[in-house]
This record gives structure tokens, C-alpha cells and sequence, in this order.
């Protein structure tokens, strides 16, 4: 499978409908396939940070529902990556190490306070929650219009934005917000290119962090982004 490789580790999909028509320039996937009796195959990559863990996949899927499948596939990789996701948040209530560590962050951070922005309610409510652990004021915004409205108010320390919103780009967004005053931004995204990590720190950001990322990864690229505008 060394040739799809490259194209699943970059988050693609791989739908292919009539494994005979790999016989002429994917000879080798051809034989593998065609020694299990597998006439069309889907496989959807599990990533994190960038890098696969996994994959999940159906053989000889009926031709009409290929993409619906694929579908459904990049949901369910959604869905593990959450429940990994509590899982991380869960461990981390658990320990004490953890514990201790929060209430010590709790006076360094208690005067701070954080946007974040995310369209994504779970996300949002779990990024809260590791944040606010550690001293954080939250303010949250589902849309860009919101965290507009929220700016109008009061303006945060450190901004966290999901690049892909419903009502524009996060990129467009917070770039216009760090030309009014340099205030850190953390970017998520679910796209790992060189591409969108260059426009994220083009923009202002101070670390693209690409989703499913690892909750302390968050927690260190936020504190980082503050200490660094405050010296």
C-alpha cells in the first residue's frame, strides 16, 4: 500500500471503485487486493498532529454508496478523535501531578483571559474546560460575527480560532485583528500543509496546532503565546 501512502498521510480519502483498472500502473496494490477477492476499497486515514495512526476501511462496498461511506468514515475518525480527546481530559482530572500543576497556574494565569473560537461546540466546551483549569478567564464564540461582538467588549490576551468557520476565515479574521494591536493568536486547523501553517503565522499566529492535537499541546502553546507578548 506504499503508493497511498503519501496521499493518506495528508488526510486524503482513498475511493476505488474497480480495483482492475490499478492493474496497469499499480501493479503491486493490484495483487494484494486481488489475492483477498477485493473488487472496491475506501480507506479513510486516523490522524493526529499531522501524523496517521490508523485507518478505517471497507472492502467491496456497493458501488452506489462509495461516497457516502467515505462520509460517514471521516465522521467516525471525528468521533474517535473526540472520545480520545475526553479521554486526555479525563487523565488529566485524574492525576494528581496534573492536579497540582493547575493550582499553581491558576494565580499565574488567573488575570488573563482567552477568546476562543470554534464552530465546533464540543471542541469549544472542551478547550474551556483545560483552560479554564488553569486560571483563564473564557470568553467563546461559535462564529466570527460572535467573537466580533465579543471583541467590541472586551479585548482578550490570547485568541484561539479554528481557521475554517461557517461564516469566513479565521485567517482573514484574526489578520485584520492583529493589524489594530498585536494580541497572540493560536491557530487549529484540520489541514497539516506547509501552506496553511505559513499563512497562520503570516496572520499573527503564534502556533498552528493541527486537530486532533493533544490537549497539553494546547495548554503550553496558550501560555507561551502570553508570556512571549508580555516580556
Amino acid at each position: 500500500m506504499f503508493p497511498w501512502y503519501g496521499h493518506l498521510i495528508n488526510g486524503g480519502n482513498i475511493i476505488e471503485p474497480d480495483v482492475e483498472s490499478l492493474k496497469e500502473n499499480e501493479r503491486y496494490i493490484y495483487d494484494i487486493l486481488k489475492a483477498q477477492n477485493i473488487h472496491s476499497i475506501i480507506l479513510s486515514p486516523l490522524r493526529a498532529q499531522g501524523k496517521m495512526y490508523g485507518l478505517l476501511g471497507a472492502d467491496n462496498p456497493p458501488a452506489e454508496n462509495l461516497k457516502h461511506i467515505s462520509i460517514v468514515f471521516d465522521v467516525l475518525a471525528y468521533f474517535v478523535y473526540s472520545l480520545v480527546s475526553q479521554r486526555e481530559l479525563t487523565r488529566f482530572q485524574e492525576s494528581a501531578i496534573a492536579i497540582k500543576a493547575s493550582e499553581a497556574n491558576i494565580h499565574l494565569h488567573e488575570d488573563k483571559t482567552v477568546l476562543l473560537i470554534d464552530d465546533s461546540t464540543q471542541l469549544l466546551r472542551l478547550n474551556e474546560r483545560i483552560l479554564r483549569q488553569q486560571g483563564y478567564r473564557i470568553l467563546c464564540a461559535e462564529t466570527l460575527q460572535r467573537a466580533q461582538a465579543v471583541l467590541m467588549d472586551t479585548m482578550p490576551d490570547a485568541v484561539i480560532s479554528d481557521i475554517d468557520l461557517p461564516d469566513g476565515s479565521g485567517l482573514d479574521f484574526c489578520r485584520k485583528l492583529h493589524e489594530r494591536r498585536a494580541i497572540p493568536i493560536v491557530f487549529l486547523t484540520a489541514h497539516c500543509d506547509e501552506w496553511t501553517v505559513r499563512e497562520g503565522m503570516q496572520a499573527g499566529g503564534c502556533a498552528v496546532l493541527t486537530k486532533p492535537y493533544q490537549l497539553v499541546d494546547l495548554q503550553e502553546a496558550v501560555a507561551a503565546a502570553i508570556n512571549d507578548n508580555s516580556s
